[in-house]
């Protein structure tokens, strides 16, 4: 690939070019905490975020369940060492499972990208 670039800065000022638009570590719990609040209470779609583990830099790394609500659902059992904050895990659906991990590196912005995308479309009513 090659491109031409016109620099309108000064000699000793940094440019910086970018691969795909910033998605932020917030832009990402923000996100998630918009969903969770949003379909707390839903009665067709089950959202539930959960904490699986932190970062070796500390940061959360969440699991997201996402399916249609039903009845007579038990609740997930919990697994040793996953799960920090202790609260109940989710409900557990006698369904075929599917699980999608992005951004698993830093440098995987798309990720980011391609699993909001994936978000929004799973919970459209």
């Amino acid at each position: 690939m090659r491109f031409d670039h016109s620099f309108d800065c000064q000699p000793d000022e940094a440019t910086y070019f970018a691969l795909t638009y910033p998605f932020s570590y917030t832009d990402c719990q923000n996100l998630l905490a918009e969903y969770q609040q949003k379909y707390e209470k839903n009665q067709r779609i089950y959202f539930y975020r959960e904490r699986l583990v932190d970062s070796v830099e500390g940061r959360r790394v969440d699991l997201v369940t996402i399916t249609g609500r039903e009845t007579g659902a038990e609740t997930e059992d919990g697994i040793a060492d996953l799960f920090p904050d202790g609260k109940a895990r989710p409900l557990r659906f006698n369904k075929p499972v599917v699980f999608v991990t992005a951004r698993v590196h830093p440098g995987e912005t798309q990720g980011s990208h391609m699993m909001n995308g994936l978000l929004s479309f799973l919970l459209k009513e």
